[in-house]
């Protein structure tokens, strides 16, 4: 079996070394699949290669990438990102898979306030257009979201599967620093830097870390400030995976999880729910200051339970989420895809 990967966005930007989740999704999937070694894949990327990120079978897209006799070879087309390769792709007459990364910007249009609609109605209506073209199988990153991608994909159910992406566990791994920080990965509100700013004025003696506050940071020195977390706050309003705490998890950094809003699956608005992943490995709280005080102030008192939620955390990540099990799930689920091909 031969799969070709599409994705707008990978690894870091070049210079900068700033990263975006779908980028680290589709770094982290070339990574999986050269170090399982068994499946022969291609991966293009629509965007400049940063030389960090260089990885065998992963090229720059070209334009000849979309000849019929080029796409041909491939048993399986997949789409990590971008929704204008996925519709080129789907003119061109094929049915990728697509995700974890194509998604919906606008998951319920109908409930877009006027004020609101003549910014996103482009989107809006890119949107629609993907909804209503046909599709081999769609990706998602977490359970929660599997109705909604059915809903406005037209897919039965079993045609939208759960494939979070998996973390290198090499890379993010715990080392001898001193954990002397307070770790939050932002930027902006939605992040929770609001909450996580007044939560640190309680704490004027302890040293905090808010990682992209100030700027684009580069996530190859990420690492470097995870290591020395002996708390890491993750307070965003919503995550789809959470791809930043699964690396402080690796890191061995102790956890403080907000509670999260998602969109729920009959466009009615948001619902409040514990995260889809990492709650058995951390402290889960209310998005509010008391909670995060309370949690916080019972693992600053308490070396011996951070040691043993560090032990934890890295624990879930590498038994649920390494790049050994990204690999064999995507291995799963091309296999669920070219059987289903067959029997149709």
């Amino acid at each position: 079996m031969i799969a070709g990967i599409f994705t707008g966005n990978y690894g870091t930007v070049k210079g900068s070394g700033k990263a975006s989740g779908p980028a680290i999704v589709a770094f982290n999937l070339a990574k999986a699949l050269n170090k399982s070694g068994d499946l022969e894949f291609k991966m293009h990327v629509n965007s400049e290669i940063d030389p960090r990120c260089e990885q065998p079978n992963v090229e720059r897209l070209q334009r000849q990438h979309f000849d019929k006799g080029y796409l041909d070879q491939f048993d399986v087309i997949h789409v990590v990102s971008s929704k204008d390769i996925a519709l080129g792709l789907s003119d061109l007459g094929y049915k990728p898979i697509i995700g974890t990364n194509v998604v919906f910007d606008v998951p319920n249009p109908e409930g877009v306030k006027l004020k609101d609609r003549k910014r996103l109605q482009s989107i809006i209506n890119q949107e629609v257009e993907i909804g209503e073209r046909g599709w081999g199988l769609a990706l998602v990153p977490n359970v929660n979201l599997v109705g909604l991608h059915a809903k406005r994909l037209g897919l039965p159910l079993e045609k939208v599967l759960v494939f979070p992406c998996g973390i290198d566990t090499d890379y993010f791994s715990p080392s001898d620093v001193k954990r002397d920080s307070i770790v939050w990965v932002g930027p902006g509100e939605k992040k929770g830097e609001e909450i996580v700013t007044k939560l640190a004025a309680y704490y004027p003696d302890e040293k905090w870390i808010f990682k992209g506050k100030d700027g684009p940071y580069d996530y190859f020195d990420h690492v470097k400030d995870l290591q020395r977390a002996k708390v890491y706050i993750s307070a965003s309003k919503a995550e789809t995976q959470g791809i930043a705490t699964m690396e402080a998890l690796a890191a061995g950094a102790p956890l403080i999880l907000a509670r999260h809003k998602y969109d729920s699956s009959d466009g009615k608005g948001y619902v409040e729910k514990d995260p889809p992943y990492c709650t058995e490995a951390g402290f889960v709280v209310g998005r509010n200051i008391n909670d995060f005080k309370v949690a916080l102030d019972l693992l600053l008192s308490d070396q011996s339970l951070r040691e043993e939620m560090s032990k934890t955390g890295r624990k879930y990540i590498l038994d649920n989420f390494g790049l050994g099990q990204m690999a064999e799930n995507y291995k799963k689920l091309l296999l669920y895809f070219t059987r289903d091909l067959r029997q149709n």
